[in-house]
């Protein structure tokens, strides 16, 4: 038999705008982080710019040991919940194949916005 897996996704909904401190705890212990994005059309004085910017504002994917993600978690309790399946008090784990198809989907969402624009002047 395999080794067994240590690391899962797990997705987090994080308080005050802390996304970005919580993300650089996961990113300095190595572990992979994911912030889905979505692009903006914005009017400035040379015309139409785009701007990159979070799909949801608090939303924050983490792929760790659940052990990490628990120890984070007590110590850092205010600022952030890990999503759980109904009845349960653990992290729920998100399949791989799901985050890849849901990775694959939001980031070829943005690609192309220039191109894609609305049609109003």
């Amino acid at each position: 038999m395999g080794r067994k897996r240590e690391t899962f996704w797990y997705a987090l909904k994080v308080f005050y705008n802390r996304v970005e401190p919580i993300r650089k705890i996961f990113k300095d212990a190595r572990y992979d982080t994911y912030i889905p994005m979505i692009v903006e059309e914005e009017y400035c004085g040379n015309g139409l710019d785009y701007k990159e910017k979070p799909a949801v504002a608090s939303l924050l994917f983490v792929c760790c040991p659940r052990k990490f993600l628990l120890d984070v978690k007590k110590e850092f309790n205010d600022m952030f919940l890990y999503y759980t399946k109904p009845g349960e008090n653990l992290p729920a784990i998100i399949d791989d194949r799901e985050m890849e198809i849901f990775r694959k989907a939001t980031e070829l969402a943005g690609m192309g916005a220039e191109y894609l624009g609305s049609d109003t002047a």
